[in-house]
């Protein structure tokens, strides 16, 4: 292939276990993939990172992004590493090795773990690439437990009830900005009930400087019917919004959504209104919450409608005028609004 050609080709190059080692995509170059001996990549390098080199080290090396991972194949942390040899030069060293170490384990101790770019990484440092001072991290992962690097979670506190092992599911992440100065994370937890479902959040990020926390109380058939989120940006005092949520008794179809503010009242932000085979029929929007869809004052009422197929034929009626409706909406099917041949459906 010509080489003013190339640029505009897909390009895809395969080693002997058919695994892609090289793909070109137009406008972006090749990127290069080294694997380990379970075939899983643990070194990409596109054309930034392989133009990319430090001065400050002899020869200047090239850059890669490296990926690790655990016993049962989760990423456990990334960043970047600084190689200046090939592609095949590097995966005929990965592929030399004897009885490679190919996975990460967790630590319980920061004594046991290992400090870099700025953050304590509560797992060992056991499989390629292993040399600190030619890393930098850019994301740290954590599963299954709550301690040592996924920071602590609330143990009934508002509205989570006790929180268990979370054997088999993430619970932190830690992600690095690239553009500050420095070392800043965004810090992220998940705390689950005994059934896997999500109970509390939180983020923490040092580069914007907020922290946000939610908490989910959940019904007895799942449902969300209640969170608590907390704001704090900087010195600045913190606040919470609370959301409330109803459903009806049939079908656990969405009834209410109410909305508060710290100590203020509460808001509603919709009340739904249902027909005898479950289509919606009307909706109050806004204004003040009631505990019946009657009891509700709401700034806008809107309306639907829909044809004898079940398909939606009007929100409000533009025929009629808005009125003090916002928004009005038909939608014509086989019946024509002028005396033109019926459109298709």
């Amino acid at each position: 292939i010509r080489d003013n050609v190339i640029g505009l080709c897909y390009i895809y190059h395969y080693d002997k276990r058919n695994r892609q080692i090289e793909k070109h995509v137009p406008d972006a170059g090749w990127t290069h993939v080294v694997y380990d001996k379970l075939d899983r990549p643990i070194l990409t390098q596109d054309e930034n990172l392989r133009a990319k080199v430090d001065t400050t080290l002899s020869p200047n090396p090239g850059y890669w992004l490296f990926t690790k991972y655990d016993a049962v194949g989760r990423i456990t942390y990334s960043g970047e590493y600084r190689d200046n040899r090939t592609r095949k030069a590097i995966q005929i060293e990965r592929d030399a090795v004897t009885n490679p170490t190919l996975s990460e384990s967790r630590v319980t101790a920061a004594a046991s773990g290992y400090t870099l770019s700025g953050v304590t990484v509560y797992y060992t440092k056991n499989a390629f690439p292993t040399d600190q001072t030619k890393m930098s991290l850019y994301t740290v992962s954590y599963y299954d437990t709550y301690n040592a690097g996924a920071g602590t979670v609330p143990n009934a506190v508002n509205l989570i009830p006790t929180i268990i092992n979370a054997k088999g599911l993430p619970t932190a992440s830690l992600v690095r900005a690239l553009t500050s100065t420095g070392n800043l994370w965004t810090t992220s937890q998940i705390a689950y009930d005994a059934k896997g479902r999500v109970l509390y959040t939180m983020e923490d990020n040092d580069f914007l400087d907020y922290t946000t926390q939610t908490y989910i109380r959940l019904g007895f058939t799942g449902n969300i019917t209640e969170t608590k989120t907390t704001h704090k940006k900087g010195a600045s005092a913190s606040f919470d919004v609370f959301d409330y949520y109803t459903f009806d008794n049939f079908v656990l179809r969405p009834l209410s959504h109410t909305h508060k503010i710290g100590t203020q009242a509460v808001q509603l932000l919709s009340f739904n209104q249902y027909n005898d085979i479950g289509q919606l029929v009307n909706k109050k929007v806004g204004g003040t919450s009631g505990t019946t869809y009657s009891d509700a004052i709401a700034l806008q009422i809107v309306d639907y409608k829909y044809n004898i197929r079940g398909w939606l034929k009007n929100i409000n009626d533009p025929l009629l005028g808005l009125g003090t409706d916002l928004f009005a909406l038909q939608i014509n099917y086989t019946t024509p609004s002028t005396t033109s041949v019926p459109g298709l459906y």
